[in-house]
């Protein structure tokens, strides 16, 4: 027998702190001490001491892991490179009107999109679109990220980091390009923020806000 993670569980050590988030229930967690435990081992050995077996249980029973046919412990790995520059330090470029119209138009879908569904239907589909998308490369000097940085002046993202990111994914992908949206966490105090970034370019925030934040989840 194997274990893994429940579907939409993600799960990161942040601050030498487990945080989990569940996506489909939007919402993140902690564990308690024996629990916490279990899963630190699990996410930097594989394996769990004979002695955590009552701990591991509870897991089980919470629904936190789940059996697998599959041997040992299996987990999606967090994959991202660490930022480095930001696009937001580029000195301005103009971009077509019809393209900053066009992203504005895109802040106004995502925003109706987030209150009308679940925000796991929206990362799903976010998944389903990037998987069916080509993987051109993404320059900071991009037009359609140009575009989407200009409307910055004229529609508020701040405490809207999660939707302005869905939509600037989204944005890029109507140009051929396939960055990845991030969530972070943090602790001391606990927080939360997501941002876009393509290898080590962030492409929305600054190398500086980003870096306290652990990914737990990369799409």
């Amino acid at each position: 027998m194997g274990l893994a993670f429940r579907n939409g569980l993600h799960v990161c050590l942040a601050d030498g702190h487990v945080a989990l988030f569940d996506e489909k229930g939007d919402m993140y967690f902690g564990l308690e001490a024996p629990q916490a435990l279990v899963v630190r081992r699990l996410l930097e050995t594989g394996d769990i001491p004979p002695e955590h077996t009552a701990p591991l249980q509870t897991l089980l029973d919470e629904g936190v892991l789940v059996s697998t046919e599959d041997t040992g412990f299996t987990t999606a790995a967090t994959s991202l490179a660490a930022p480095v520059e930001s696009a937001l330090h580029r000195p301005d470029r103009s971009a077509p009107l019809r393209l900053v119209a066009r992203a504005a138009l895109q802040h106004v879908w995502t925003a109706m999109l987030i209150h009308r569904v679940p925000l796991h239907t929206s990362l799903v589909r976010l998944r389903d679109r990037k998987a069916r998308s080509p993987r051109h490369p993404l320059s900071p000097d991009n037009p359609y990220l140009t575009a989407f940085l200009a409307t910055h002046r004229l529609i508020s993202t701040q405490d809207q980091c999660l939707r302005s990111s869905i939509a600037l994914t989204h944005f890029l992908l109507d140009g051929g390009c396939c960055p990845s949206l991030v969530i972070g966490v943090r602790f001391r105090p606990f927080g939360a923020h997501a941002w876009v970034q393509t290898e080590g370019w962030v492409l929305n925030d600054t190398v500086d806000h980003v870096k306290p934040y652990t990914p737990i989840l990369v799409i």
